[in-house]
Formats: C-alpha cells, structure tokens, sequence
C-alpha cells in the first residue's frame, strides 16, 4: 500500500505568502497605535534605567501579533549567540529589565 504524500497538498504560493505577511511587518500587529503607545512607554522606562531601545521588525512577536494582539518582543534579558551553542544571557540584564518589565505592567493595567 503506497503512502499518502501530505507534502503534495501543500501550495508553494501559499506558503511564500504566509511568511512574507509573518516576516515583513513593520509593527507584528494590526494595531499599530496599541504598539506603539507600549513601545513608548518601554523607551520612557529603559531611558530612565538608562538603557537604550531600539525599533526592529519581525520577531516571535509576529505569531501572537497577527492576530491582532499588539506585541512587544525582546523585553527579555540581553543575550548573545542566538540558537547556537553559545547562546548565553548577560546576568547583568536581569534587573533592569525586570525593572522594566515591572513599568510596563504597572502603566498598562
């Protein structure tokens, strides 16, 4: 008995066309205004704990953004390496951006 091949349902279009709306949005959230107001508001408390932001498109963000949750991502410690096997944290990152984090659900509640 031959097996069902499940990978020739699939259309090669459709796919391309559902990364590139996962992949390249500018804010990973149809509401954009959400985003932004949350995204001030982390700029306003890392300048106070004298940490810079920075704005960058397109993350693990886009899976819960896309479905119109507005969205921050990388509000976790600072780290380097990614998915390597010297992905590591810097333990000095622990704080502030629990600091931060603690910010950001006070003004959002």
């Amino acid at each position: 008995m031959k097996q069902a091949s499940y990978f020739s349902e699939l259309d090669p279009e459709e796919i391309i066309k559902g990364i590139e709306e996962w992949v390249l949005v500018e804010s990973p959230t149809t509401d954009v205004k959400d985003v932004n107001k949350m995204m001030d508001l982390a700029e306003a408390a890392m300048a106070e704990l004298e940490f810079a932001t920075e704005r960058i498109p397109g993350s693990d963000g886009n899976f819960t953004g896309v479905l119109g949750i507005p969205t921050l991502d990388g509000l976790g410690v600072c780290n380097d390496g990614f998915h390597t096997h010297y992905e590591h944290l810097l333990v000095s990152s622990i704080v502030p951006r629990t600091q931060l984090l603690m910010r950001l659900l006070k003004e959002l509640r």
